[in-house]
């Protein structure tokens, strides 16, 4: 009823209805203190008001609906140890405490709810290796602890989480090998994992193992759901890390036809379906195929396409005022340009774009300190831009400007250990102005 209401009236009569269901299983309880299910009933109508909160802003009031939604479902649990349904649903309210939490800016509180909701979840899965909903829920946990560790800078720990987010999949596939939605999570885990790892050098022989398997299962996917749109993009997304060990390889021809398919699978995507999602995809492709051209020495298709992906996310970004992910977009998308103009020998262009590029970042960092992505950005923007100062002998702004850069680096590198040479290069840039000031 409550949930036919949600569809008709909005939140507050929802909520209402629960209410009064808490009222009424109270009153059963009183009378009737031993009945299990009845009791598993109204921690799950907790649950439910708590995501009813949740979507309609209150977040303070969603925690606090799953905190309690817990407590009840943990004291069924030590009153019946074989009431498995409980300790999953008990998991499950961990988790979505964790999910409200990192919603509400606490990546550290966030943390502490995902570990133990991960930890049950694996106590579960041991005992039952084969049930579906436990395999799922558990990677789920894997990934959100991951993503969590990843933004606290922990990024060796949040990958190993990730890793097992796959493994889980990966071992209910091997009883479930026709499960369709298994099958999909595994795929898409398989991306986010493949993500993370891209670039790392010490890491380079598992990249490529996932990507392979990544491929292969994108493609087995894609035969059996020709029209799925979430499956076209699965095939987009391993052919986007092909190229990138392709490159790695020396062989260029085949890392231009992976990023080609790629593009084009994209825009066939966005010309199904005109959702930002899809124009999203477009983009970040786009923007994958540009550096590589860059890298290649095509500066000019580089540019050109970096000047079209800037137009359309600042049309998205301003469409989503106050979206850090989409600003953060923007920023990327004006790096990428500012490195095309300077390749192209265009000082002041450059330095336009990547002032802009520091300037969103500057933003992001006032609302969330903690933010190392933007931090990163920022660092790289401020280190290019102060090589054009160089570059044209005003050696005050090209200071000012790589020591900022410098700043950056020294408190990322240490979490992010990929950023070294940056910091290198803007340490062999001082050092280049030191001398020619004859310091």
């Amino acid at each position: 009823m409550a949930n036919a209401t949600l569809d008709l009236q909005g939140f507050e009569r929802a909520t209402e209805l629960y209410t009064e269901l808490f009222a009424a299983g109270e009153r059963y309880l009183e009378r009737f203190p031993d009945d299990v299910a009845a009791r598993q009933q109204l921690a799950r109508a907790q649950r439910k008001v708590g995501q009813l909160f949740y979507a309609s802003g209150q977040v303070d009031r969603a925690i606090q609906a799953f905190r309690e939604s817990l407590e009840s479902l943990r004291a069924i649990a030590e009153a019946e140890p074989d009431s498995r349904t409980a300790l999953l649903d008990g998991a499950l309210a961990l988790r979505k405490v964790g999910d409200t939490l990192l919603a509400q800016g606490r990546p550290t509180d966030a943390l502490k709810a995902l570990e133990t909701a991960r930890s049950e979840l694996e106590g579960l899965f041991e005992d039952d290796p084969q049930n579906v909903t436990l395999g799922r829920e558990l990677s789920a946990a894997c990934f959100w602890e991951g993503t969590v560790l990843q933004q606290l800078g922990r990024s060796r720990d949040g990958m190993n989480v990730l890793a097992r987010s796959v493994q889980a999949l990966r071992e209910l596939r091997q009883s479930q090998p026709e499960n369709h939605d298994v099958l999909r999570d595994l795929v898409t885990r398989l991306g986010e994992l493949a993500n993370q790892l891209m670039g790392i050098e010490e890491r380079a022989d598992e990249f490529e193992t996932i990507v392979s398997e990544l491929a292969d299962l994108s493609l087995m996917l894609l035969e059996r759901n020709p029209n799925s749109l979430v499956d076209q993009d699965g095939v987009v997304l391993s052919q986007l890390f092909l190229a990138t060990i392709h490159t790695r390889a020396g062989n260029i021809a085949d890392a231009d036809s992976a990023y080609a398919y790629a593009l084009e699978g994209a825009l066939g995507m966005a010309s199904q379906d005109s959702s930002v999602l899809h124009q999203s995809r477009v983009l970040g492709v786009r923007d994958m195929y540009a550096q590589f051209r860059l890298e290649q020495g095509d500066a000019s298709q580089a540019r050109d396409w970096a000047e079209e992906n800037v137009q359309v996310q600042r049309d998205l970004a301003r469409a989503n005022d106050g979206d850090g992910n989409a600003t953060y977009t923007l920023g990327s998308y004006l790096y990428s340009l500012g490195k095309a103009e300077q390749a192209l020998g265009h000082a002041e262009a450059a330095l336009d774009a990547f002032e802009e590029a520091s300037d969103l970042c500057r933003e992001l960092l006032t609302v969330d300190s903690r933010n190392s992505a933007a931090a990163i950005l920022f660092a790289n923007a401020r280190r290019l831009a102060g090589a054009v100062f160089a570059s044209r002998e005003d050696r005050d702004a090209a200071r000012s400007t790589l020591l900022e850069a410098r700043a950056v680096y020294r408190s990322v590198v240490a979490s992010s250990p990929g950023e070294k040479p940056g910091l290198d290069e803007v340490e062999r840039l001082l050092q280049a102005l030191d001398e020619s000031e004859g310091k």
